[in-house]
C-alpha cells in the first residue's frame, strides 16, 4: 500500500457526499481535473477501484470506496478534534508551581505573584 494524503480523503468525501468529481470539486474550490487526479492518485495508492463512474457523470462508491469513505470520515473528524485539543491545550497551564523568596520582601511579592 502506497501513502495518501489527508486531502486526497478530504476529495474522496467530498465525491461521496455530492455524488459526483464535478460538484465536489465545485465545493471544495478546486478544478475538477485536480479533484480526479486527488481520486485516481488515492485509488492508484491503496491499490482498489474505489468509485464507479456512471454515464449521467456521477459517481458510486464501490465496497471498498463504501469501507474507506467510513474510515475517513473518522479519521478526517479525529485529525479536526486534535487540531482543536491542540490549540487549547498551550492556554491553559496545570500543575504544581513552587516559588522560593527571600523573607524580607515575600510580604509584598508573594501576594501579587498568587494573584
Amino acid at each position: 500500500m502506497g501513502e495518501f494524503t489527508l486531502r486526497q480523503l478530504e476529495y474522496f468525501v467530498a465525491v461521496l457526499d455530492h455524488g459526483s468529481l464535478t460538484r465536489a470539486a465545485s465545493e471544495s474550490n478546486i478544478s475538477q481535473a485536480a479533484a480526479s487526479m486527488a481520486i485516481a492518485q488515492l485509488e492508484k495508492s491503496l491499490g482498489l477501484d474505489l468509485l464507479i463512474r456512471t454515464r449521467a457523470k456521477r459517481v458510486e462508491p464501490t465496497p471498498a470506496g463504501v469501507e474507506l469513505g467510513v474510515r475517513a470520515r473518522r479519521i478526517l473528524r479525529e485529525t479536526a478534534e486534535l487540531r482543536g485539543a491542540l490549540q487549547g491545550s498551550h492556554e491553559d497551564m496545570r500543575g504544581r508551581v513552587s516559588i522560593g523568596c527571600m523573607i524580607a520582601i515575600s510580604p509584598r511579592l508573594i501576594p501579587e505573584l498568587i494573584r
